[in-house]
Formats: structure tokens, C-alpha cells, sequence
């Protein structure tokens, strides 16, 4: 019966990192969100809507990435390292879903080549 060697928590560390660091500039961001609401008509625009729940989505994603992050690692440390990396990566990749969020409400009904 072969033993399979201890995983290194490498993905859990980087993504505690990346997304520690990122949490801090999310919070500052989200904190001012509000303020896209400043123009008239704008709390009806859904542009302006979804823009601002990927904002605000950000830094809550940002530490349940974390949390999951370790969690995944945790209960997948021994099992085979392609099923435990695929999934670790995918909760590791959380917060960029806030971020795709944003960029297609930025361009969908923007004022770019794909609005109005």
C-alpha cells in the first residue's frame, strides 16, 4: 500500500496573501460605493446596480476565499493531487467572479461598443 505524500498548503497561503492584501483596497472601495448613487435616475440604472454589488461583493468574497481556501485544502490534503487542486483553485479564484461581474456591466451597457 503506497503512502502518499503530505500536500504543501502553497495555494492557501498565496491566495490568504493576494486576497489579504486585496481585502484592504476592496473595503476602502466598497465604502464609497454609495456614491455611485449620486446622479439622478441612477438607483434605477442597472448598470449602476450591478456595478455596485460586484463592489460590495468584493471584500466578502475576498474572505470567504480565504476561509474556503484552507478549508478545501484541509479536507483534500490527501486525496489525489488533480481533484485536490481543481478544487482548491476554483474556491482560491472566488473574488475574480466580483471582478468579471464588474467588467460586464462596465461593457454590456456601457457607452462602449456593446451599449446602447
Amino acid at each position: 500500500m503506497a503512502v502518499l505524500p503530505r500536500s504543501r498548503p502553497i495555494v492557501p497561503i498565496v491566495a490568504s496573501v493576494v486576497w489579504g492584501v486585496l481585502f484592504f483596497g476592496g473595503l476602502l472601495m466598497a465604502m464609497m460605493s454609495p456614491m455611485m448613487f449620486d446622479a439622478p435616475g441612477s438607483e434605477s440604472n442597472p448598470r449602476v446596480v450591478a456595478m455596485f454589488a460586484s463592489v460590495v461583493s468584493f471584500p466578502i468574497l475576498c474572505l470567504v476565499s480565504i476561509l474556503a481556501t484552507w478549508l478545501t485544502w484541509r479536507f483534500t490534503r490527501d486525496s489525489p493531487a488533480a481533484a485536490r487542486r481543481r478544487w482548491t483553485l476554483f474556491v482560491a479564484a472566488l473574488p475574480l467572479l466580483s471582478v468579471v461581474a464588474f467588467g460586464i456591466a462596465a461593457i454590456v451597457q456601457g457607452d462602449g461598443p456593446f451599449g446602447k
